[in-house]
């Protein structure tokens, strides 16, 4: 997994690559982080195109970043999911707080 942090004005655009499990989760951490530590972010959009497999611990920190934002009055947007990762967060219910596109 890698990840990569592109910040323009007042958005982030955090591209994630590869498998979300639970091995990466520091990782993801740290970039949520360090997204979260920008004040003047107001846009979070999450690029998911290249996930290619994501487990419970992913989503966990998804939430979590999710969770943040709203506390933060800024605004995530997950994009450019594969219908098999939709498909993950369609079955957990998930699809009904995250947003995605």
């Amino acid at each position: 997994m890698s990840t990569s942090l592109e910040i323009s004005g007042e958005a982030a655009r955090i591209i994630l690559t590869g498998a979300l499990d639970f091995s990466i989760q520091d990782d993801l951490r740290q970039i949520i982080d360090e997204t979260l530590d920008h004040k003047k972010i107001k846009v979070i959009t999450v690029d998911m195109a290249n996930v290619t497999f994501m487990d419970s611990s992913a989503i966990k920190l998804l939430l979590l970043l999710n969770k943040k934002a709203i506390e933060e009055d800024k605004s995530l947007t997950l994009v450019n999911c594969r219908d098999s990762i939709r498909e993950i967060f369609t079955i957990g219910g998930f699809d009904n707080i995250l947003t995605i596109q």
